[in-house]
């Protein structure tokens, strides 16, 4: 049995691209999928060097609402290894409203949590129809609770978990399974000024029934079982992962 439940986590064989990985959830995600066997490439806009070769991981530097580039990238993962068998998206801003009422900020934030979401989704998909796969995003909790002063994120991450149910019902009969995952408030560098401040984190964490913020090792749990074969009749499903 012991054998068996291995296996059936495991990564092994497995071509996996992370996304919005430089830091936070994205680096720790990246990191969990090659430690559970799999041959991971991590994708961010930042060109600076990072501490990924000992893990196992491989980072490449790649805008993804560059079509072109994404496309290529793409394709040349699939050439070598096959197939492209499991994304994680993780790319994602909050940037909070306009202060005098302009779109700007709303369409930035539209832009990258929704549509380079959908474009990164469509580029993988010729490279997962061959022999299925598994596209996991990360999405949030905003996408069915109002979030106040921030309409371009909580639109865009309704959108999203949407839109994952949407293509897992277009998908599916290939393979394809798409889920999400709903994190509540995990510490990162993009939550760390509303976690010091002491009377939002308080108001926050009254709210949690496990009375701690997350830490992105929370999500790999979550991600693993998606990633793997564990999950392999679950698909468009929303995975909660808030501390209650």
């Amino acid at each position: 049995m012991a054998e068996f439940l291995e296996k059936l986590f495991s990564l092994a064989g497995k071509t996996v691209l992370v996304t919005g990985a430089s830091r936070g959830i994205g680096h720790t995600l990246a990191e969990a999928c090659a430690a559970a066997g799999g041959r991971v490439y991590s994708l961010a806009r930042s060109r600076s060097a990072l501490p990924f070769a000992a893990g196992g991981v491989n980072y490449r530097s790649c805008d993804i609402t560059d079509d072109e580039k994404l496309s290529d990238l793409c394709a040349e993962l699939s050439a070598r290894h096959g197939s492209i068998d499991v994304l994680v998206n993780c790319v994602g801003v909050s940037l909070g409203a306009d202060p005098d009422g302009h779109m700007n900020a709303f369409e930035e934030t539209v832009a990258v949590n929704l549509t380079a979401s959908y474009r990164l989704m469509l580029a993988v998909y010729p490279h997962m129809r061959a022999k299925g796969g598994s596209i996991i995003n990360l999405s949030s909790l905003a996408s069915r609770f109002g979030m106040p002063r921030n309409p371009g994120y909580v639109a865009s991450k309704g959108g999203l978990a949407m839109l994952c149910k949407g293509l897992a019902v277009d998908w599916g009969p290939e393979g394809i399974r798409v889920n999400t995952i709903l994190p509540g408030y995990i510490l990162t560098d993009m939550t760390q000024k509303s976690f010091d401040d002491q009377a939002l984190r308080a108001e926050r964490q009254a709210r949690m029934i496990l009375d701690r913020w997350g830490t992105p090792a929370d999500l790999v749990g979550a991600v693993i079982f998606l990633a793997s074969d564990a999950s392999s009749y679950v698909t468009g499903a929303d995975i909660v992962v808030d501390g209650g």
